[in-house]
């Protein structure tokens, strides 16, 4: 279907005109012909870590060096790779977020993915995920302990499967 109301440019940068009536037919065409060509998205990080090396010391420095805020600046991302999260749950009131967890030497370390409107069956058929976000310690006090307890934590802006 020709939607177009003119060609033109130069030899070097083609370019052409549509009328706006044709907008919302014009997405539609481009959202049927390109579909599932472009869907992979890009997420960059600063630095990979390597899970067992991230000790709560580590975690601390880190911590003291994404307090740079301002203009232009934003937390630092890291990548954690082919990490075993054997416990799985949806949180909030509406089930909305995602905490993916495992425990290590008496230290618990969630993984956070906030909106998360996936089901958890993607993650129960994992062997395990890889994770791109902000790491850090959450230090609380347990009722039920009667204690204080750290927890390491990364708030991932994405999330990915790797099948068994």
């Amino acid at each position: 279907m020709d939607y177009s109301c003119g060609l033109g440019g130069t030899p070097n940068a083609a370019g052409c005109s549509f009328s706006p009536s044709n907008t919302q037919a014009i997405l539609d065409w481009s959202n049927e012909h390109f579909k599932n060509k472009f869907l992979d998205k890009y997420y960059y990080y600063d630095a990979k870590l390597i899970y067992n090396k991230m000790t709560i010391e580590f975690l601390d420095k880190i911590y003291k060096i994404s307090r740079i805020t301002g203009f232009g600046f934003e937390k630092p991302k890291f990548l954690l790779e082919n990490i075993r999260m054997p416990w799985r749950d949806k949180i909030g009131e509406k089930k909305n977020h995602t905490k993916l967890t495992r425990r290590d030497d008496g230290i618990y370390f969630n993984i956070m993915d906030f909106n998360n409107k996936e089901p958890l069956d993607r993650f129960k058929k994992a062997k395990s995920v890889d994770a791109v976000g902000s790491v850090s310690c959450n230090r609380y006090y347990s009722e039920t302990k009667q204690q204080w307890c750290v927890s390491k934590q990364m708030f991932a802006d994405i999330i990915t499967t790797n099948e068994r």
